[in-house]
């Protein structure tokens, strides 16, 4: 039999193969149905995985949405019954090794997942654990550059056997590079009480419990110059916004920014439209009081708002 032919026959028993688990993985037939799926991902800080526990962060796909939820998962997060925390966890397991320890606190946040009231019963997972190494100054991160890591991760085709490799692991790792940018939504996990909110608003798009009309939003100068803040509040207020406070921020930012507080990300999204900056970060992080639907920080790179730069005009 020439190589030709051989090579032909194993390419065939390939495709048969992949066609075969693909028809059985509970994961393809979730996406299939347009059902959501969940995994974890974990950033481990490179050169020191015996010091530092991984950022650890829940990955949900909304296929019918076209969205995926990066949403970081601190170390505080209950993890089971009385005060044990994700980094309890971590820390119980480290004696037999980092890997031992990681996979502990990804078991311990995938149960603590599960326990929360109102989480989508329909969602497939957790169905694979990516690790993405990560220089330690990169480490936390901003909410963007670590969605921008993990789009990056998620484009290599090799990641779920570079990580853990598991079928389910490649189906949603392919599905994850179908997501337009504009559906990859950065969030941080709540406080417990909120947390039967939250999994409403991963489920549902949007928190189902706030049902305010008018968007309230404040601004906080955290970088430009004096009166931005008040520039930013002329120009939303004239877009329809209610700001109901502006003035100074505790610290400074580099880079603006929007905070949705009551799980109403295109609220965030659409005042930093109307400020000249859409692709400005936005972040869900839910209050259990807001008085604000959500928070405007101008940062040092406020010229990067068209209408927030020196030339332009009050009103335009």
């Amino acid at each position: 039999m020439s190589p030709t032919r051989v090579a032909a026959l194993v390419l065939m028993a390939l495709c048969a193969g992949a066609a075969w688990l693909d028809a059985h993985s509970p994961a393809a037939g979730a996406l299939r149905e347009k059902r959501p799926v969940w995994g974890l991902a974990a950033l481990r800080e490179q050169g020191r995985p015996d010091v530092v526990a991984p950022a650890l962060y829940l990955l949900y796909h909304d296929p019918r949405r076209k969205t995926l939820d990066v949403v970081s998962l601190p170390p505080g997060v209950p993890a089971g019954p009385g005060k044990r925390t994700l980094a309890d966890a971590y820390a119980e397991a480290l004696p037999g090794g980092a890997d031992a320890a990681a996979r502990a606190m990804e078991n311990a946040a995938a149960e603590a997942l599960r326990a929360v009231p109102g989480w989508p019963a329909d969602a497939s997972g957790p169905l694979f654990s990516v690790v993405v190494p990560t220089p330690a100054s990169a480490r936390p991160g901003s909410p963007g550059r670590t969605r921008a890591r993990l789009a990056a991760a998620a484009a290599d085709p090799f990641l779920w056997l570079k990580a853990r490799p598991t079928w389910e692991g490649a189906v949603l790792t392919r599905a994850l590079r179908a997501v337009p940018p504009e559906g990859l939504r950065a969030a941080r996990w709540p406080a417990p009480e909120l947390a039967p909110a939250f999994a409403a608003y991963l489920a549902e798009g949007r928190a189902t419990a706030d049902k305010r009309g008018v968007v309230t939003v404040e601004v906080l100068n955290a970088g430009g110059p004096p009166g931005v803040a008040l520039k930013a509040t002329k120009v939303l207020r004239w877009a329809g916004f209610d700001v109901v406070h502006f003035g100074n921020a505790a610290a400074p930012e580099a880079a603006t920014s929007a905070t949705d507080r009551v799980g109403h990300p295109e609220a965030a999204r659409r005042a930093l439209s109307a400020l000249g900056c859409p692709r400005a970060e936005s972040l869900t992080a839910l209050e259990p009081s807001p008085l604000t639907m959500a928070s405007v920080t101008v940062g040092g790179d406020f010229a990067s708002c068209a209408r927030l730069r020196s030339d332009a005009g009050e009103g335009d």
